[in-house]
């Protein structure tokens, strides 16, 4: 329920009718308008730049003819229970009814695949806006997330399956969201390699920029998107059916229980579309190739441990770490290659958030780059993807968000009448999980994973909080198998090894890009 909302004026707007007003006017500026400042390259220019294209026989897989069957494998793979579209048929209502509708909801999918057309009620999206912080009362700090009709998600689903067998090859080994076979730890792994030495003296200048993009998937230019798939060699049948997609959505938004606006969209990727994960990606390989474009022309200048690599950044999504050599013509560099980033795509950094992290650098050069790149000057550790990314060996101290994150959702069970069989269950398939990611990609320090451990179990027997209860049986007993008389809980030191070995063993096939990057520090 939104309360309250600042106007354009600077105002606080309480009636319902003025709030609804405030919502649509930003959302018909922010997505029902191209921005006039954006001129996309023709497609031969991307052609010149690209790093890789798609194989004439990989191209034809795209445009086989849909199948009755693949639309109803496809309908069945939604979760019946996710929000529903402006029509308010969830997919659960297809599924129990398919036996009376199926046969016209999959002749009317088809017959859209066959013509390229969507009708407008069909591709009408209500947007509900998700607050980012708690309370705000800025539009700008709300995300709308589309709820798409189920027809509509049908067909964006089967492209995006289509298209995601082929993301590998169109894509460069720099990004990992959303490419089969790569995953998120990658990233990571490699970028707190490079920042290892960072907290240490006398060596040689580096830098990293941490980039934010203002409203990413809403500023994605349709142009500049459907030219740089053209040019990846995305045949014209599959463009037909994107096109058809991506731009024929009406917008509507959810307010307070109801909705406001009804307006045709001119740019963006809604988020909640099964598309626009993997279209945004595309999108996005354009920077790759600009800042591939700058290390040829010897404009971009290597960050000290990545020049064997031919690294100068990473990507996951709109999460960017730009590497250079520390020093104002590096930083320069990567200003000229966003703001061409920007005129081509609307993709637009916003300088306020971007963060320069230094290595190697007196306090006064320093200082002296964060007055002119307009970047604010950042202290390690930083998060990315929700980890710390620091100097040095990973610490307690920054390890106090994870047991924070146990801790919490202990707490909020606590008042809760639970079974011993309830926790057994809670502990098993939740706790566990939260520490999941983590154990992927650090080895944790011990008493860190006994900390975590002795809070699973005081939670397990109900010991704490004023109660007299003892545990029942000690930890270690308890991670035994089942048929030795344990409970089957996982021993988190033995797994926190497992987790971290696949690496090792993605290195002995020389998978990924962690391959050069975890012998940088050697």
């Amino acid at each position: 329920m939104i309360r309250s909302l600042i106007n354009e004026d600077g105002q606080r707007v309480t009636d319902t009718d003025g709030m609804a007003g405030i919502a649509e006017r930003f959302y018909r500026e922010l997505l029902g308008k191209c921005d006039p400042e954006v001129a996309p390259p023709e497609v031969d220019k991307i052609k010149s730049i690209l790093l890789k294209r798609l194989l004439l026989e990989q191209s034809d897989e795209l445009c086989s003819p849909v199948t009755a069957e693949e639309v109803k494998a496809t309908l069945f793979g939604f979760d019946g229970e996710k929000a529903p579209g402006p029509d308010g048929f969830p997919a659960c209502f297809f599924k129990v009814a398919w036996n009376v509708i199926g046969g016209e909801v999959t002749a009317a999918i088809l017959y859209c695949f066959r013509v390229s057309e969507i009708p407008i009620s069909v591709n009408a999206t209500l947007l509900a806006l998700i607050p980012k912080i708690r309370s705000p009362e800025e539009m700008k700090f709300r995300r709308p997330i589309s709820c798409c009709n189920i027809l509509y998600k049908c067909m964006a689903k089967i492209l995006a399956v289509r298209l995601s067998s082929v993301m590998p090859c169109i894509i460069s080994e720099s990004q990992t969201a959303f490419v089969k076979g790569r995953i998120i730890g990658e990233n990571i792994l490699l970028a707190h390699e490079l920042v290892q030495k960072y907290g240490r003296k006398n060596i040689s200048p580096r830098s990293l920029v941490k980039v934010d993009l203002m409203k990413a998937f809403d500023s994605v230019d349709w142009g500049f998107l459907f030219n740089t798939l053209q040019a990846m060699g995305i045949p014209d049948r599959f463009l037909q059916w994107l096109r058809m997609c991506v731009t024929t959505p009406k917008l509507s938004i959810g307010f307070n229980g109801g909705s406001v606006g009804y307006f045709s969209a001119r740019k963006g990727l809604r988020q909640g579309d099964p598309l626009s994960p993997y279209l945004f990606a595309v999108a996005m390989e354009i920077l790759s190739c600009l800042m591939n474009e700058a290390v040829k022309k010897n404009e971009m200048p290597f960050h000290p441990m990545c020049k064997r690599l031919g690294l100068t950044h990473l990507m996951f999504a709109d999460d960017l770490l730009l590497f250079s050599d520390g020093s104002n013509y590096g930083i320069q560099c990567i200003k000229k290659v966003l703001a061409e980033f920007r005129i081509i795509s609307g993709l637009k950094s916003n300088p306020a958030k971007c963060e320069l992290y230094c290595g190697g650098i007196s306090v006064d050069w320093q200082e002296a780059m964060e007055n002119n790149s307009g970047y604010k000057l950042g202290v390690l550790p930083v998060r990315y993807f929700g980890l710390p990314l620091l100097p040095g060996k990973l610490t307690i101290k920054a390890c106090t968000p994870l047991i924070d994150r146990v801790t919490g959702r202990i707490s909020s069970w606590k008042a809760k009448a639970l079974s011993y069989a309830g926790k057994f269950q809670l502990v098993m398939s939740v706790l566990y999980s939260l520490t999941q990611f983590w154990m992927s990609i650090f080895i944790l320090p011990k008493s860190v994973i006994r900390a975590i451990e002795k809070l699973c179990c005081d939670f397990l027997w109900g010991v704490g909080d004023g109660s007299r209860k003892r545990a029942v049986v000690a930890w270690p007993r308890v991670t035994y198998p089942k048929k030795e008389g344990g409970l089957g809980f996982r021993d988190m030191v033995s797994w926190n090894l497992a987790c971290v070995t696949r690496h090792i063993w993605a290195i002995l096939l020389k998978q990924g890009v962690i391959v050069g990057g975890l012998g940088l520090g050697v």
